[in-house]
């Protein structure tokens, strides 16, 4: 099933791409900052046994292109930084150190059409990439004063949003959006890098959750083809919880990452 999915999201924008070819082509694209706030948690029994939280910086960019009403939209985000980690060992002993490093990106393709009323509405299908990494090799001290071997674990997967875009321009100097979407992810994994503290690594799948995420991006005209943006944002994960690989498995967590954007903006 997920494999149609993708594969009718591919044959639908090649189509796209050749009827560019012969087509008057309008667009836009961006790039600039943006900073997140990643709250993390594991949890067991509805008790959370670790967390992950803090703001971490970055970048994002993008570029759309539009024809006969038909949308083509392919953008990147990418942060990175240290965080809070507050948990415990593996022997329940309580942990808590800051420099828990953290660098998530992501790439996504979506493909949808612009109904033009007072209100432009966009529903678009896609398909995105998702990679985080998480955590580091290094020596870390519990509450205890017991010294603590940390490790890297790197989660990825892919995912097929289903949304819609609401678009309004007012007084030629603002143009205020709406974005959300359902987030289907497919192939969610996690490796456990104990290789780098002299062990074996450990591949996890993961358990499989529906996902969401909201923009309200909000541009500022200086110039009738450019513009600066802001753009508050919001995602969502769901993490179910692993297969037991070696005796070990990964709980099931939630991930609220939010946070704003902003930058500059050309059309064409």
């Amino acid at each position: 099933m997920k494999k149609n999915i993708v594969s009718g999201i591919i044959i639908c924008l090649v189509t796209f791409y050749f009827d560019f070819a012969s087509a008057q082509i309008q667009g836009k694209f961006w790039f600039g900052g943006m900073g997140a706030y990643l709250d993390y948690k594991e949890k067991e029994a509805g008790k959370v046994l670790d967390k992950d939280y803090g703001w971490l910086p970055g970048f994002e960019g993008g570029f759309l292109l539009s024809e006969r009403d038909w949308m083509l939209r392919i953008m990147g985000r990418r942060v990175s930084g240290d965080v809070t980690y507050d948990g415990q060992t593996s022997e329940g002993v309580p942990l808590k150190f800051d420099n828990e490093h953290e660098t998530i990106w992501s790439v996504e393709l979506n493909y949808g059409y612009t109904f033009k009323t007072i209100i432009n509405i966009t529903p678009y299908v896609g398909i995105g990439y998702r990679k985080w990494t998480r955590g580091k090799a290094q020596v870390v001290e519990a509450i205890d004063g017991s010294l603590v071997q940390n490790y890297k674990e790197v989660y990825k997967w892919g995912y097929v949003p289903v949304g819609v875009i609401l678009e309004k321009r007012f007084l030629r100097s603002f143009k205020i959006g709406f974005d959300a979407a359902v987030v289907f992810p497919f192939n969610m994994e996690m490796t456990a890098y104990l290789s780098e503290i002299g062990g074996s690594d450990l591949d996890f799948d993961l358990g499989w959750h529906v996902g969401g995420r909201c923009e309200l991006p909000i541009a500022w005209y200086i110039r009738p083809a450019t513009a600066f943006y802001i753009n508050p944002f919001y995602r969502y994960w769901n993490i179910g919880e692993s297969n037991i690989v070696s005796g070990f498995y990964e709980p099931h967590s939630i991930t609220h990452y939010y946070g704003v954007s902003c930058g500059v903006m050309f059309e064409f």
